[in-house]
């Protein structure tokens, strides 16, 4: 539930297992979209109506500092992407086939280790609930052998997570 009171609120739910949640700002098609992940227990969010997602703060969570840690390491893969995308458009305008043969080489080299960097973070942080996670998200960009190892290596209480539940229905 909801209570807004002076552009204030307080949201209460109930939350017994870890999850991607989103809050967001106006109608359900808004960019003003906070992302976070859920844990039990008390965790205090603010930020401001003008710069919604720019000022949001989670505190009380280390699951959310793990979260935006993991989210910017994987953000740095697709920024390098967009900007060789915007090279590719580039070449392509100047009919350069064999730069952009090249540009698409390294593009595909850089999604390999993206996803190189998603399983190991997986497979070292067998305990860590984002390691179901992450996992899950990427799901079809990993092959289907190494989700099965990440899978068989999490702990019992990351397998019988939410994401862990939902990873294991994949085999």
């Amino acid at each position: 539930s909801v209570n807004i009171k002076d552009d204030k609120f307080i949201l209460n739910t109930y939350i017994d297992e870890n999850m991607e949640m989103s809050m967001i700002l106006g109608d359900k098609n808004s960019e003003n979209k906070f992302d976070f992940m859920t844990e039990p227990g008390e965790i205090l969010f603010t930020s401001t109506r003008e710069k919604f997602v720019f000022n949001g703060k989670i505190q009380n969570s280390k699951l959310y500092s793990d979260y935006i840690n993991l989210k910017n390491q994987i953000s740095l893969f697709d920024e390098r992407d967009i900007d060789m995308l915007a090279e590719l458009i580039e070449t392509t305008a100047e009919g350069n086939q064999s730069k952009n043969d090249s540009i698409n080489e390294q593009r595909i080299k850089l999604n390999n280790k993206k996803i190189l960097f998603i399983v190991n973070y997986a497979m070292t942080n067998v305990s860590d609930p984002l390691s179901a996670f992450i996992s899950f998200k990427y799901r079809e960009n990993i092959n289907k052998k190494y989700l099965e190892k990440i899978y068989e290596k999490l702990s019992d209480e990351v397998k019988s997570s939410y994401y862990g539940v939902k990873l294991s229905s994949i085999f």
